[in-house]
């Protein structure tokens, strides 16, 4: 009878997309607050850095300028961001509303005290997905000495579609050696939320969503290949499109960009929820409380 009842109630894939489509447009007014705060500053940072040494649009640097900014902005961004959607979220089920400028104000004040908590976990997730990926990047150097031409897809995902059957066969090739890495991002997909949700971190952080994603790993995958698609492609054409016009107007259009991966971010939320997250603050929770001497 209980096996029954746990898989009459269990939520699918399906579903928690559906849901997440619903929260993401109802919340997209103070999401595209939220994230635009943070985001246009960080991509003219960038544009700034770029412009500063005349490498124009060198892509390997526009990579590790990016990749620094949002190791540090990115940090403070994507734990308010999904503090909003979850607030959202649960408004949204109680008929409650709260102001875009007050849930601005508080996003950013909760962002802020879980900022270095999120940087050490975001290192940390980094790290066990890119060890097992060591394979494929290897086989990424050996194709790129091999095919310049496929080199040049690493920096530049869109040139793929330029690409012949055969000059994509080695890529081809390789998509087994990418099974452990996605494993563990899998593993991992919940970290962030837990860190901004349950202000835990780190080693805490990676179980507790090693925990929480037990039986949905699946439901992940199929969002990554409906929702994070559509976004990648969606993103990457209207960069294009804005570098083509000039630099500054590529970074707004990176800034906005970052708005569509919001969409993915509310999936992880409603996962969250249905996998039994419940937003404690565990610190508070794990914490001793002082014994009262008569």
């Amino acid at each position: 009878m209980s096996k029954r009842m746990k898989r009459k109630h269990r939520v699918s894939a399906w579903t928690l997309i559906r849901r997440a489509l619903v929260s993401y447009v109802r919340a997209l007014p103070v999401i595209a607050v939220v994230g635009l705060i943070g985001a246009i500053p960080m991509q003219l940072a960038v544009t700034w850095l770029l412009s500063r040494q005349g490498i124009g649009d060198d892509a390997v640097w526009e990579l590790r300028y990016q990749g620094l900014a949002d190791w540090l902005l990115g940090s403070l961004i994507s734990p308010a961001v999904f503090l909003v959607i979850h607030r959202s979220i649960v408004e949204g089920s109680r008929g409650e509303r709260t102001g875009v400028l007050v849930m601005l104000g508080w996003a950013y004040r909760r962002a802020l005290s879980v900022w270095l908590g999120t940087f050490l976990t975001r290192m940390m997730v980094s790290f066990a997905v890119v060890i097992p990926g060591l394979p494929v990047l290897g086989g990424l150097y050996l194709i790129q000495r091999r095919w310049p031409a496929l080199g040049e897809v690493v920096t530049d995902p869109s040139r793929v579609v330029s690409l012949s059957p055969g000059e994509l066969a080695p890529l081809l090739l390789m998509l087994p050696l990418l099974a452990p890495p996605v494993y563990f991002f899998l593993r991992y997909a919940l970290a962030e939320v837990v860190v901004a949700l349950e202000r835990t971190d780190g080693f805490e952080a990676l179980q507790r969503s090693k925990v929480l994603t037990l039986g949905a790993r699946s439901k992940l995958l199929l969002a990554m290949v409906v929702l994070d698609g559509p976004v990648l492609a969606v993103g990457l054409g209207i960069e294009g499109l804005s570098d083509s016009v000039s630099p500054w107007a590529g970074s707004f259009a990176t800034a906005f960009s970052m708005i569509l991966a919001a969409l993915p971010g509310t999936f992880l939320v409603h996962v969250y929820l249905a996998q039994g997250g419940d937003a404690v603050d565990r610190r508070k929770v794990a914490a001793p409380t002082a014994s009262i001497q008569s």
